[in-house]
């Protein structure tokens, strides 16, 4: 799950909006991803199944290329 902390410095809170094909964005994680070898495949923001209710928790979780993963970036 993501949640709101201060800014401390650390790698995790390194964020990528990185574009696709379709104008969308998915906005991948770089301390999960680049720092952990484990993870294999980029971790990136999922909207929890796909539902899209008020308040809905975000979780992080590896890239799958599915519409709960893809994000619009509004600059107003």
């Amino acid at each position: 799950m993501l949640w709101q902390q201060p800014c401390n410095g650390n790698e995790a809170q390194n964020w990528e909006f990185i574009p696709q094909s379709n104008s969308y964005f998915v906005i991948e994680n770089q301390a999960a991803t680049v720092f952990n070898p484990l993870a294999g495949t980029p971790m990136v923001i999922d909207d929890y199944y796909g539902q899209a209710t008020s308040g809905l928790q975000m979780w992080l979780d590896t890239a799958n290329g599915l519409a709960p993963q893809n994000w619009l970036l509004n600059l107003q």
